[in-house]
């Protein structure tokens, strides 16, 4: 799940869902993804607090985007209880009361958003 500040609601209109799609994978594969204001450009960058060997490669863009962060809107990745906080909302508009339960224990449980997932990916087809 990815976050988009207020500020940047209009890129998130002009994106395609394959766009926003690549921006979530790569914010949970550990980059940081900036969008460019001027031409919606997606720029990915690997976190260096998670990846600290690869700062040279990355050093000029990083200093790019520092010194010019006005250009730019930041993707960030939900915080771990903001994403558990949507998963509650999601089981509220669920209306099979068996998927229902299933899906809160599946939040009550170590490791809640593995067993969420599994859920949902086991509960039948869903509506495209």
């Amino acid at each position: 799940m990815l976050y988009i500040p207020d500020d940047a609601a209009l890129l998130e209109e002009s994106m395609t869902e394959k766009e926003l799609d690549d921006i979530a994978e790569s914010l949970m594969a550990g980059f940081r993804c900036y969008i460019k204001r001027e031409d919606e450009s997606v720029i990915e960058i690997p976190d260096i607090d998670e990846f600290s060997d690869t700062y040279e490669f990355w050093e000029d863009m990083i200093n790019e985007i520092a010194q010019n962060s006005d250009s730019y809107v930041t993707i960030e990745k939900m915080k771990s209880w903001e994403s558990f906080r949507v998963r509650e909302r999601f089981i509220d508009i669920v209306t099979d009361q068996f998927l229902q339960r299933k899906l809160r224990d599946a939040l009550s449980k170590r490791k809640p958003f593995r067993h969420f997932k599994f859920e949902i990916d086991n509960s039948g087809p869903w509506p495209q």
